[in-house]
Parts: C-alpha cells; structure tokens; sequence
C-alpha cells in the first residue's frame, strides 16, 4: 500500500476495504478496521471519533504494512499478535494455533457434558 499522509482515517479505511474485498478476503470491512485500529492503538469509538482527521505518517505505514501482509493471506490475529476466545483475550503468533469460532461451541459442549 502507497504511504499517502494527505489521507484521512477514513479514507484510508476505504482504500483498506476496497483492496480487500477486490482480493477476496473474507470480511474487508472488519478486518479493515481491526488493523486500522491496531496501527493507531485506539478502540472503535475512539476510530470512529477520528474519521475525519489526518492519519499520521507513522501509523500510516505500520497500517500499509498489517494491510500488505494481509493480502498476501496473513491471518489478522497474527498481524495483530491477538484473539480473543471464549470471552478471554489470549496473545498469538504464527508459533501458536489461532482459536476458531467452532471451537467455542466445542469448549460449550464439552462444559454440558462435563459433570459439575
């Protein structure tokens, strides 16, 4: 991605999506976000306060970087060194396997059938 600090956040959320969604990734507008957040180190109400404001050089190109790695099939829990899982948040890296949505229901199942 093309490091342009003339750029809002939310422009530079767009082009994050677009470019997503022309590779066929998943989900464009979620993972957009997640990494957007991740290379500004805000929360969602806190990206959404700042749509409009300039994004700053050195998040811009940490934020091309997560979006670069991501095209190339990098799973965002990677990119963003994290997953939460069954309500927790546990720390990842590609050493480790990412927690699948299926997996909760099997941790659920097993938690039925588990006498108390």
């Amino acid at each position: 991605m093309t490091i342009n600090t003339n750029r809002t956040i939310r422009q530079a959320l767009q082009e994050a999506q677009q470019r997503f969604s022309n590779a066929g990734v998943a989900a464009p507008p979620l993972d957009a976000r997640v990494l957007l957040r991740h290379a500004l180190g805000v929360t969602d109400v806190e990206l959404f306060l700042q749509l409009d404001e300039l994004l700053p050089a050195v998040p811009a190109a940490a934020f091309a970087d997560v979006v670069d790695r991501r095209l190339t099939g990098e799973p965002v829990a990677y990119l963003i060194g994290r997953r939460e899982f069954y309500g927790l948040d546990f720390r990842v890296s590609p050493a480790v396997l990412i927690p699948r949505p299926e997996t909760e229901l099997l941790v659920e199942r097993a938690i039925e059938a588990l006498p108390d």
